[in-house]
């Protein structure tokens, strides 16, 4: 009888898109997630389609920031990931005027 090995998963994943305050996809905008208890920090990229995913994440609350120049920055915190789950953050960023702090 042969044996049988069985993955156990033990992270998640987050991702999402970012669009600006006209549903335009925006690329190249920084993605960077801490997870509270450790510390731990991860980041990316958007792709050219305003994608973004970040995969073994251990289970836990992070505090995510989405950030690109020209952009105010947006902070989701706490977010929670868990285990084998695919956890979707989309973010819509406002374009910065001369008029912002």
């Amino acid at each position: 009888m042969a044996a049988q090995c069985i993955a156990q998963v033990s992270s998640g994943s987050l991702l999402g898109d970012i669009r600006d305050e006209k549903s335009a996809v925006i690329g190249g905008v920084a993605v960077v997630a801490r997870n509270q208890d450790t510390g731990f920090t991860r980041s990316t990229t958007t792709n050219e389609f305003g994608g973004y995913r970040m995969d073994d994440l251990l289970p836990g609350a992070y505090t995510v920031t989405a950030q690109k120049d020209g952009f105010q920055a947006v902070t989701v915190s706490p977010f929670f990931v868990e285990v084998n789950q695919k956890a979707r953050l989309d973010f819509d960023l406002r374009i910065v005027s001369c008029a912002d702090p």
